[in-house]
């Protein structure tokens, strides 16, 4: 359902029906497995790999397959399925692709944790299908 690969270029993550990750590292062709909470629609890998899907929540992973951390807005009804995600260039800031609205998150290197940055609502624009950085 969804391909990624790591900042250095030598590991990659893929989303399959059955909502497990599988990440692999195309020199070692280890590969490990991390089960998610539904569908991968949206997944990107920059500090940590992240995953969202249509059950409302958004999960960071270590490459290791450990939840680093959630975020759930599986009660707010104004939030739809994930779509889509990507990380800067430097992997410290994520944009996921929701209904009508992107989701910044940024990592807080001194706490260690992800911060929702803000949700930016977009009228009419509806399912969000790609992202970028440029």
């Amino acid at each position: 359902m969804s391909i990624s690969h790591s900042p250095d270029g030598v590991n990659i993550v893929a989303g399959f029906l059955d909502n497990s990750l599988i990440t692999f590292n195309l020199d070692t062709k280890a590969k490990s497995k991390i089960n998610h909470s539904t569908i991968p629609y949206a997944l990107s890998w920059g500090s940590h790999i992240v995953a969202g899907g249509n059950d409302g929540k958004i999960a960071f992973y270590e490459p290791t397959g450990d939840c680093f951390q959630r975020f759930d807005y599986s009660k707010d009804e104004k939030v739809k399925e994930f779509t889509c995600a990507s990380f800067n260039a430097t992997g410290e800031t994520c944009v996921v692709g929701n209904f009508d609205r992107f989701y910044v998150y940024n990592f807080n290197s001194k706490r260690p944790q992800w911060d929702e940055i803000t949700c930016k609502k977009i009228e009419n624009y509806y399912s969000v299908t790609a992202a970028a950085w440029r």
